[in-house]
């Protein structure tokens, strides 16, 4: 039912509304400095730096962007919690992510 819906009244009205937005948002523009530019910082990675724990729950984790930072590094234990397609819970493999 929403399928027909939007079909027969929502697609027919697209072009209206992009028209009418673009009009709204371009009338009511605001230009605001980069303030993320100045805020920007690199951390050397022989740093000395206090171990931070953070945690990411995201359905799409690309975990070859982290590999020296998916275990414990306490207990070299893995941090990894995995889902099948079906989201059933699956044990993940450790073993391609190197220990520090």
């Amino acid at each position: 039912m929403r399928t027909k819906y939007a079909y027969n009244y929502i697609l027919p009205l697209k072009p209206t509304l992009v028209d009418a937005w673009t009009a709204y948002l371009a009338a009511h523009k605001v230009d605001k400095p980069d303030i993320w530019a100045a805020r920007a910082v690199t951390l050397p990675a022989s740093g000395k730096y206090a171990p931070v724990k953070i945690a990411v729950w995201d359905s799409g984790v690309d975990t070859k962007l982290f590999p020296t930072n998916l275990r414990d590094g306490a207990t070299a234990a893995c941090r990894v919690i995995a889902f099948d397609r079906f989201s059933n819970p699956r044990r993940a493999s450790c073993k391609r992510f190197p220990t520090r």
